[in-house]
């Protein structure tokens, strides 16, 4: 099996951003720099699935479709408090998305509607003293709207399913090895506003002038 290439716009060097695929090539770094970066302490998992009613504007007769609002996705609260003496903290974050649901209803008419859905998650993570530094609550989610039914009363229930990722974080100081300042990348590729008609035309394969030998 071929090695996947990596499409890049850095100038190729042993320097250069990306996967080392040789150890032998990589250089070493020439200073050990000091950076403020956002540090990951502690990180856990969870999948989550949960039914949801939503109410509709009219009684439904047909589901149609349900999808999660692109970028709609985010976390509205989040709070760390210390567990006992520590280290451990207790976690609270909650991660809502935007629904859209789309569906027939009773008077034939098409109708889509947009709905929240909230998981509230507590999660235990490794945090030292939170009262006197200044952690974040990072969270990443991926909802998916699973499927739908019509509730006995007209209205829509739907189980959404939700990948979620908690991280505790902070800003510090680190010393790190450099093989110093990025290097300026190459011109970008610039894509046409229409395509060329011409250069697709000329791709095409000539087609049979003549009917095939029997």
């Amino acid at each position: 099996m071929s090695a996947k290439t990596i499409r890049t716009h850095w100038a190729p060097s042993p320097t250069s951003p990306g996967p080392i695929t040789d150890q032998r090539t990589c250089p070493t770094p020439n200073e050990i720099v000091c950076i403020y970066v956002q540090k990951i302490y502690d990180a856990c998992s969870q999948r989550d699935c949960e039914e949801f009613t939503f109410d509709t504007d009219k009684p439904v007769a047909r589901f149609v479709s349900c999808q999660i609002v692109p970028g709609s996705v985010k976390a509205v609260h989040t709070c760390i408090t210390q567990f006992d003496t520590g280290p451990l903290a207790r976690v609270d974050a909650t991660i809502c998305a935007e629904v859209s649901l789309t569906y027939i209803a009773t008077d034939g008419t098409e109708i889509t509607i947009v709905r929240s859905v909230a998981f509230k998650k507590a999660v235990l993570l490794y945090a030292p003293d939170p009262a006197n530094f200044d952690y974040k609550v990072l969270t990443e989610a991926v909802f998916e709207c699973l499927s739908c039914r019509i509730t006995s009363e007209g209205d829509l229930a739907c189980f959404i399913g939700a990948f979620i990722i908690i991280k505790v974080s902070l800003f510090v100081q680190l010393l790190v090895p450099s093989f110093g300042f990025c290097p300026v990348p190459v011109e970008c590729e610039e894509l046409p506003d229409q395509p060329n008609i011409c250069i697709e035309f000329e791709t095409r394969p000539f087609p049979e002038f003549f009917p095939p030998q029997q």
